[in-house]
């Protein structure tokens, strides 16, 4: 490969690799989470102080997001994020920004209580879905608001405008909005669990709420909702009843601090054993990432490896030696999604046919090709990856591309396990979900150097 024939970009990253990776990495703030307290603080008229937040480009898109709606947030010098939502969204959103990130799509209920109407776009993020261009589905959204008594007025090019004078209570059962109903899975549930919160949470009320997604942002939402005076009742199954309360009385002073980021730590884990060395994750709150990553660890422990807490940190133990093929299923309430392509990594060390198969992101393997290209033995076809090993990356010399910011941090540590140099463009994509990544990775002992101007 001639990287000279590479044009230097800040989306360009050279990755020499061959070394193991060692040390410990601070978690920040977990990305899903912060989104849904991001969301909770449109609730009411609130002023809220999120401790340990995290630095990537979605949680600073948020605070423009709600600044340019005259809603004052701001970072602090200690990290903390600072929200004063004591009077009510002086504007709409602006289009771009609103465009900019996925998670804005959850502000739209605060934004209905408060003005009686929003405009509803196809927000941005990774495009990972099954409509056009891989675009995500949004139209669930939609059957959420109206299901709360809501109305579409218009649609356009620009959006669907909703208009809802005071939502209502009702009553849903979120399996009407997951593709496969056995399994309580799909790219819609989640999503719709959490509109249907949201709404709840600003309807005249109790809502019922039943068969939720019942994963970590979820978690966050609910305690924020709760610390600003909601009604929020966790029914013998798991069903929830959701109402106002006390939300729209009055006006709060909260400090809530933002559950570690549980992909990062998965991220980190799976570099330290992809590579031979040996990562720990930290965190004040590592036993809440323990009880959050419950289903990555069975899947870990399936194929042979193990996890040790110690204080603060927390270590996969076991090497790419000791992994065993496995057939895992990829669902929304089960392993994450996002955490889908860094086992598919771990699965090129186990000796035999190992297969993925996604329930949620039925797409999610733009990484794949990346994964041949560097010495692996992987297809994929129906939802399903299939990984035969053990064929570990090992082809230096490669130029990959990344679509998506979770398929960026596979590849990059793929390329780290190669013994030579390797080129990756869709560098800028990790800005997303990681502060640094490559800057971490340096830390840690590994060569990733952006290839810019």
């Amino acid at each position: 490969m001639d990287v000279t024939a590479v044009k230097p970009s800040d989306d360009v990253a050279v990755i020499n690799g061959g070394r193991k990776l060692s040390g410990t990495v601070e978690l920040d703030g977990f990305k899903h989470g912060f989104v849904m307290a991001v969301a909770a603080a449109l609730m009411g008229n609130h002023r809220l102080r999120f401790q340990a937040a995290p630095r990537q480009q979605e949680a600073a898109a948020l605070l423009r997001i709600l600044n340019s709606i005259e809603i004052p947030a701001h970072r602090e010098q200690s990290g903390t994020i600072v929200i004063d939502a004591t009077k009510s969204p002086g504007a709409d959103f602006d289009e771009s920004l609103f465009n900019s990130i996925h998670g804005s799509v959850y502000l739209i209920p605060g934004m209905l209580a408060h003005r009686g109407q929003a405009t509803l776009r196809p927000a941005g993020g990774c495009q990972i879905g099954d409509g056009p261009g891989n675009s995500r589905p949004f139209e669930h959204y939609v059957e959420v608001i109206e299901r709360f008594g809501g109305r579409v007025i218009r649609r356009s090019e620009l959006g669907i405008s909703l208009r809802a004078e005071r939502l209502r209570s009702c009553d849903l059962d979120m399996a009407d909005f997951a593709a496969d109903r056995i399994r309580m899975s799909g790219p819609e549930y989640s999503g719709a669990t959490k509109f249907s919160i949201l709404c709840a949470a600003a309807a005249a009320g109790v809502s019922t709420i039943r068969q939720p997604y019942p994963k970590a942002d979820v978690a966050e939402l609910l305690t924020v909702l709760r610390l600003l005076g909601a009604y929020v009742e966790r029914l013998p199954g798991g069903d929830l009843r959701v109402g106002p309360g006390e939300l729209w009385t009055g006006s709060r002073d909260v400090t809530h601090v933002i559950v570690p980021d549980i992909i990062q730590a998965m991220t980190w884990l799976t570099a330290g054993v992809v590579t031979g060395g040996s990562v720990a994750v930290s965190s004040p709150r590592i036993s809440a990432v323990q009880t959050a990553l419950q289903p990555e660890f069975e899947a870990l422990a399936a194929m042979g490896l193990g996890a040790e807490v110690a204080g603060e940190k927390l270590r996969v133990t076991g090497s790419m030696g000791d992994i065993a093929p496995v057939n895992l299923e990829i669902t929304s309430r089960g392993v994450y999604s996002d955490v889908q392509p860094f086992l598919a990594l771990l699965l090129t060390g186990a000796d035999g046919t190992s297969t993925l198969t996604e329930r949620v992101w039925r797409r999610r393997f733009s990484y794949a090709d990346g994964l041949r290209d560097l010495g692996c033995d992987v297809s994929h076809a129906d939802g399903t990856l299939t990984i035969r090993g053990p064929r570990l990356p090992r082809v230096p010399g490669q130029l990959l591309r990344a679509d998506d910011l979770r398929a960026a941090a596979a590849l990059v540590l793929a390329a780290l396990c190669v013994d030579g140099t390797t080129v990756l463009t869709g560098l800028t994509h990790l800005a997303r979900g990681y502060q640094d990544l490559p800057g971490e990775l340096r830390a840690l002992g590994g060569q990733v150097e952006p290839f810019g101007p």
